[in-house]
Formats: C-alpha cells, structure tokens, sequence
C-alpha cells in the first residue's frame, strides 16, 4: 500500500463478499491496524465474528484437479504474487470515484468462472462494485 502512496487508515470499509477463512481471516487484524468498518452479509455475520465456526470448504468438481497441480512446491525464496504469478488467475482492480480508490480481489474460483481480464482498463461487474461501495455514505 505504501508503494502505492496509500496508508492502511485510508482504508475505511472492507467488505468481506463470503465466508471463507482464508479470505476473511485477516479482516479483524486488517481492521484493527486502519481502523476499518468491517461489512459482511447478515448470514456470514455470526462465522466472522467468530460466534460460530465456519462452513467447510466445498470443492466443486472442476475445482479438485486444480488442487492435485497444486503439489509442485515453491522453492524456498519465491513468493506467489496474485496477478504477477505463472498461472496465477486472482486479479485486481484500481478504480478511483469521488476522489477516493477502491481495490478488489478475486479468489482464483471467483476468477476462472468470470474470466477477469488482468488488464485494469476492462473490469467485470464483479470488479466494478466496490465504486459503488466507495461512493457510499
């Protein structure tokens, strides 16, 4: 964030689309350091407040064969970048509205099944809603 001239206080909103530990994980501590208002849909609300324990993952058929890829193992040094990475379909999207910057990332199932353009000149709807969350009030 720092790179990109932003500090995580400019953050004020992170909207957590599902629950699923790997992605909502890290929103308490994300919060706790910009100060945050976290949002999730009522139903997730009890799992990421940590009242109940979170469903378990649910692999898809497509999905499963990515996973036995997936036993080629980093060597040590290397860092997986989503977007920067060989395979690597998670994408982002920079969008500025109202003087303010919004950022999105896809999960790699969110990705493959929109077929996300990498390039941040041509968004899906999915990539394009958090403008109208930055406009909100």
């Amino acid at each position: 964030m720092t790179a990109l001239g932003r500090h995580p206080r400019d953050v004020r909103r992170i909207v957590l689309t599902h629950f699923h530990e790997d992605h909502a994980g890290g929103a308490a501590e994300f919060a706790a350091l910009s100060g945050a208002e976290v949002l999730a849909h009522r139903l997730d609300a009890p799992a990421v407040r940590g009242e109940i324990p979170g469903p378990e993952p649910v692999f898809e058929d497509w999905e499963r064969p990515l996973h036995e890829q997936a036993l080629k193992l980093l060597p040590r040094g290397d860092y997986a970048r989503p977007g920067r990475s060989p395979n690597c379909p998670a994408a982002r999207c920079w969008t500025s509205a109202a003087g303010r910057t919004s950022c999105t990332c896809q999960d790699t199932r969110t990705a493959a099944s929109r077929c996300i353009s990498r390039s941040t000149a041509r968004c899906s709807p999915v990539t394009r809603s958090p403008r109208r969350l930055s406009t909100a009030r």
